[in-house]
């Protein structure tokens, strides 16, 4: 009797490491703190993290922080609200959604390096859709200038 008791528990424990997926995550920097949706699991490097299956935001930047940026995008004056784009094309950069399946291991890389440059690549971005139809329409212009002579 005793054998069928340990056999069942054995079973059960194997059946629950089996339920749980896990998550690595890895950077270019050594010690960030790593957000799985709005909780910290640790520094970076994070190993085998444990997490029930499931979709979840991993993140390096606090979930505070980004929600009073949108706070601030709702009710800011016009350069508060210019600024927030910026900080939350960072925090895109920074952050990922994963998927972790049951007995799976997640493997995650986020690069501080890259969301510290996606502001300035969002501006150069924001200014390109602005300045280029405007170039294109002072082309148009001097060609129709040069044809209709």
């Amino acid at each position: 009797m005793s054998k069928c008791i340990w056999l069942m528990i054995v079973a059960a424990g194997i059946a629950a490491a089996a339920d749980t997926g896990y998550l690595n995550v890895q950077s270019d920097r050594a010690e960030l703190v790593v957000y799985l949706d709005e909780d910290s699991i640790g520094s970076t490097p994070v190993t085998r993290y444990p997490v029930e299956p499931g979709e979840y935001w991993v993140s390096i930047f606090h979930p505070d922080s980004t929600q009073r940026r949108y706070d601030v995008l709702q009710a800011g004056s016009l350069g508060e609200r210019l600024g927030t784009l910026w900080y939350l094309a960072k925090v895109n950069k920074g952050t990922t959604r994963v998927v972790v399946r049951p007995g799976e291991t997640r493997e995650v890389f986020l690069s501080l390096r890259r969301a510290e440059q996606a502001p300035a690549k969002a501006k150069w971005l924001a200014a390109g859709c602005i300045s280029v139809p405007f170039l294109l329409g002072g082309l148009l212009g001097a060609l129709i200038a040069v044809l209709a002579r």
